[in-house]
């Protein structure tokens, strides 16, 4: 059962990542043809705001498919409804703190940013068509969560990449027939209307009349914030890999300038590109070493996080190898000529990523185990990171901030791998942490 599920867990995770991947190679070309180079600079700033959707994804996924998976593996299925509960009150304040931390993004950086454009009024109406898409896409995703946790993983990954094409889809329309560039914002709002409609059909097909009526749903904040406190070691590394992927574009555009972000944009999408088609294995076998964990093969959920690492970064490797070879000439045909940055510049942001994939394959299923060992080695690592780039930027450009990525990455990633290996041995060697599945637990 596990091996049918996780092979359309990979189908739909190359679907998804194939998608987003040629949806965006279509909208940098597009964006770039139709807008000035200050006005796509401006809006690949807002676009840059998607990694935090993570922060919830990443935050209350990981608890969410432990904690199911250890209540489906007791058939305690009223301890699934409480969490269901649980899991809505930790949503909702989610939900209000995404607002109130995107309306402090916005005039605390972007409606200055935006000034060069000069087109604040446009952008700022687009930017909130947009964030109501990420609201939205924040309330619905945990039903895709619980679905994972009973071993149904992959309709999310699937869901991804269909509304990727509704979305690139919207956008050539309005950009080809020139409507206004307030309009920008709406095929995301209406492509996470479709993704949350999509996660709620595929809840309620997983678990059918399997979940006991958990009642009607109560807003409870001391619930919700003490789910939130389970999963804060995983918002704070998550929040830390959005710092140190998505703040190059922020550090571009106050020393480098504006009209560089497109440029430095569409390299940044290949090297992401390759991260995410490298940890499509990892990512996948999260819910089965949460299984794995909750039911004390410590073992063997160890060895399949390695194993996973490893394959990750040969796969990113590989393709790293290939893409880099032919950068020259993929950017002018891409792009057209005069947008490619230079080999230097190129090898150094696809060296960082291999840093990246290998950290973060080792690191985020340590979740699993419902242990967080990170706190302190992402804060430091979140400051040197952003603390070299600008250092580097000042000093010497675009080079200069991928050079300072690479030397603070080393140190605090080799720091969180070892701490990834010790969690996993640490109840390997004492027997007593166990999860025993008995009645006594029922």
């Amino acid at each position: 059962m596990f091996g049918k599920s996780f092979s359309f867990g990979v189908a739909a995770g190359v679907f998804s990542i194939g998608s987003e991947a040629l949806c965006g190679l279509i909208q940098i070309p597009l964006l770039l043809k139709y807008l000035s180079d200050s006005e796509a600079g401006s809006w690949f700033l807002v676009l840059s705001l998607m990694p935090l959707l993570q922060v919830a994804q990443a935050g209350l996924g990981p608890v969410t498919v432990q904690r199911s998976a250890e209540a489906i593996a007791t058939g305690n299925y009223s301890a699934l409804a409480k969490l269901l509960q649980e899991s809505r009150s930790a949503t909702w304040l989610l939900v209000s703190g995404f607002a109130l931390a995107l309306a402090g993004i916005f005039f605390g950086y972007l409606q200055l940013a935006f000034r060069p454009s000069g087109q604040v009024a446009e952008l700022a109406v687009a930017f909130l068509l947009f964030a109501m898409g990420m609201l939205v896409r924040v309330a619905c995703t945990p039903y895709f969560f619980f679905a994972n946790g009973k071993g149904k993983v992959g309709w999310d990954r699937l869901t991804q990449g269909a509304v990727a094409y509704v979305s690139v889809g919207l956008l050539f329309f309005i950009l080809v027939f020139g409507l206004p560039i307030w309009a920008l914002g709406f095929p995301y709002l209406f492509a996470q209307v479709i993704f949350g409609l999509c996660a709620i059909s595929v809840f309620r097909r997983v678990y059918k009349s399997e979940l006991p009526d958990s009642g009607p749903t109560r807003f409870d904040a001391t619930v919700g914030w003490r789910f939130i406190w389970k999963s804060i070691g995983m918002m704070q590394l998550t929040i830390v890999s959005i710092v140190v992927t998505s703040a190059d574009i922020w550090i571009i555009e106050r020393f480098v300038g504006l009209d560089q972000v497109p440029t430095y944009t569409a390299h940044a999408r290949i090297v992401m590109f390759l991260v995410l088609v490298s940890q499509l294995l990892p990512q996948m076998s999260y819910p089965h070493v949460a299984t794995l964990w909750a039911t004390g093969n410590d073992k063997l959920a160890f060895h399949t996080v390695v194993v996973g690492a490893a394959a990750a970064f040969a796969i990113y490797a590989l393709s790293a190898a290939v893409v880099w070879t032919v950068g020259p000439w993929l950017f002018e045909v891409w792009l057209g000529p005069g947008r490619f940055l230079g080999d230097k510049i190129f090898l150094a942001m696809l060296a960082y990523g291999s840093l990246f994939v290998g950290t973060s394959a080792m690191v985020i299923p340590v979740f699993s185990t419902g242990t967080n060992p990170f706190r302190m080695s992402a804060t430091v690592q979140g400051i040197a990171v952003i603390a070299a780039a600008i250092i580097g930027a000042k000093l010497d450009g675009i080079f200069g901030m991928a050079i300072g990525t690479i030397v603070s990455y080393l140190p605090t990633g080799a720091w969180m791998i070892l701490q990834s290996m010790r969690a996993f041995k640490r109840r390997a060697s004492n027997p007593t942490q166990h999860i025993q599945v008995t009645n006594e637990n029922i």
